[in-house]
């Protein structure tokens, strides 16, 4: 007996598997309804029986994950080989959740989940309903071309326990890179949780908000609800308050939460299967073996990490990585050479099958490579220290500069620095004071960075500050800036960021006005593999 734990419906056109079905695949509906486990797809029925009713039941709990195949069980998604990722994948709101979690081979995630289970009816005394069974079903062909048959119009397996309620989860992912930082992370998470069933709520919640704000990786937080039509959601510091109520709250559209399948060839007079059981377990694995559904879990994995570190490098402006770019076609080509033996079985599901060469695999799995310099400070040494951002986590979330005002007399009273993270714009980071004269802003646009920044500074005395600043952009020429008469007071500077660089952001310090500033450069290398 396989535990699905959640259906994928998405719609197939399979012209050449059956006359008698058309694929739309969707959560199985009833008890002993036919299915497709390769697909996650539903079939019609063919098996007939009695059944046992379970009552209602609850539980909250949270637990931390470090692989995909444990974190998409726990979510409920389909172990079917073309659950997601697969060729008829797709279209299902808990399998397109776990696709927007983005989890790579390193990522560490904190699930909280919480369930209100309603019924549970698990099948009992199974048969054939008349008329129908593999051996008998068009006798007149030969037994190949029965089990095709039989195969196209209800599958593999039929459903023999299905589950319904509703259920809140929520998602802490962490992005580490390198396995050394996962192993770190997990210890350290490890090391302030006791993962189980939830009970309290501060102590966790505060464990898990301390966790979000201090790692040096890239965290997001998702969250779905099911059972519940137009839900209300939680702040992520209210998640667990939101996990203990949910048992509580009232279920307006219930749904199936898991559902149970089991084997054709367990039910009396099933005759030979033995060529769809082997294709079974060749797809969908078995126990110590992933089957083709876990190859293509990992090749998912592996390039979403690759196009992670594409996207930032097209961000940024970086220059091309090579072997990245033929690593991301590999697997491309890898994921195809799955997919087709997926479409040839759900044409002709008795033929053998043999594992493709998956060079992908063998590449590693590759990281993220830069580093940061930090230009020459203009100005002098008073006021309080600043720093905008954090660069362990800014390029991850793609954080840039977007927009700079500038305020100025007879030197820089201030500058108000926008960042954008993940797209989205932060509060202006002001250094200095509220004197001075509002120069006209500079917006800057996706895409676009700072080519050049001119400056006149006085590093000591009684006015060393920040004299006359010009903010450029080489892409259309724009500028801002302003300051006092720096022929008089000040020395010259440019800050030009080298090859292959851009500014990210700045630091310096400050305090009735700009006492200094510095540039901090961000330099890309070719991916790094491990």
């Amino acid at each position: 007996m396989k535990k699905i734990m959640f259906g994928i419906a998405w719609c197939v056109n399979i012209a050449a598997v059956s006359m008698f079905h058309s694929a739309c695949a969707s959560t199985p509906a009833a008890l002993f309804q036919g299915y497709d486990s390769i697909v996650g797809d539903t079939r019609f029925t063919a098996v007939s029986g009695t059944h046992a009713d379970s009552g209602a039941s609850s539980i909250v709990e949270y637990h931390m994950y470090t692989d995909a195949d444990s974190l998409r069980r726990n979510l409920g998604i389909s172990q079917s080989a073309s659950a997601s990722f697969g060729p008829f994948g797709g279209g299902d709101e808990k399998a397109s959740f776990y696709d927007s979690l983005q989890t790579t081979k390193y990522s560490v995630s904190i699930v909280i989940h919480a369930t209100h289970i309603l019924s549970t009816e698990t099948a009992t005394n199974a048969t054939f309903e008349s008329g129908i069974t593999p051996d008998s079903f068009l006798n007149f062909k030969p037994h190949i071309q029965q089990l095709k048959s039989f195969f196209s119009s209800y599958g593999d397996s039929y459903v023999s326990a299905i589950t319904r309620g509703g259920e809140y989860i929520a998602v802490y992912t962490f992005h580490t890179e390198t396995s050394n930082e996962q192993k770190q992370l997990a210890a350290s998470i490890s090391g302030h949780a006791t993962f189980g069933v939830i009970t309290g709520s501060a102590d966790i919640q505060a464990m898990l908000n301390s966790a979000a704000q201090s790692v040096h990786s890239d965290v997001t937080f998702l969250q779905k609800i099911f059972g519940i039509n137009n839900p209300t959601y939680p702040t992520p510091d209210k998640a667990i308050d939101f996990a203990l109520s949910f048992p509580s709250k009232q279920l307006d559209g219930p749904t199936v939460l898991s559902y149970e399948t089991s084997g054709y060839e367990h039910v009396p007079h099933a005759g030979d299967l033995s060529e769809i059981v082997a294709n079974r377990k060749y797809f969908v694995g078995d126990i110590g073996t992933p089957g083709v559904s876990g190859k293509l879990s990992q090749l998912q994995q592996l390039q979403t990490q690759i196009h992670r570190i594409l996207g930032t490098y097209q961000f940024y402006g970086a220059p091309s990585d090579s072997k990245l770019s033929t690593a991301d076609a590999q697997v491309g080509a890898d994921i195809n050479a799955l997919n087709s033996q997926i479409r040839q079985f759900e044409s002709s599901p008795t033929d053998s099958f043999n594992s493709p060469k998956l060079p992908s695999l063998d590449l590693g799995s590759p990281g993220l490579s830069f580093k940061t310099t930090d230009g020459q400070a203009c100005g002098g040494p008073g006021g309080a220290p600043f720093e905008d951002v954090p660069v362990d986590t800014a390029i991850y979330r793609r954080t840039r500069l977007a927009a700079v005002q500038v305020n100025a007399g007879n030197w820089i009273d201030h500058v108000a620095l926008t960042y954008e993270t993940d797209g989205v714009a932060g509060a202006p980071q002001v250094h200095g004071g509220n004197t001075g004269s509002t120069l006209n802003p500079l917006r800057i646009l996706p895409g676009q960075f700072l080519s050049r920044v001119d400056l006149h500074c006085v590093p000591s005395g009684q006015e060393a500050f920040v004299k006359q600043i010009n903010f450029v952009i080489g892409a259309d020429g724009r500028s801002t800036g302003g300051g006092g008469l720096a022929e008089i007071h000040g020395s010259p500077m440019t800050w030009t960021p080298p090859p292959g660089s851009v500014i990210l952001g700045f630091k310096g310090r400050s305090g009735v006005y700009l006492d200094q500033l510095q540039p901090v450069f961000i330099t890309f290398g070719p991916a790094t593999w491990q």
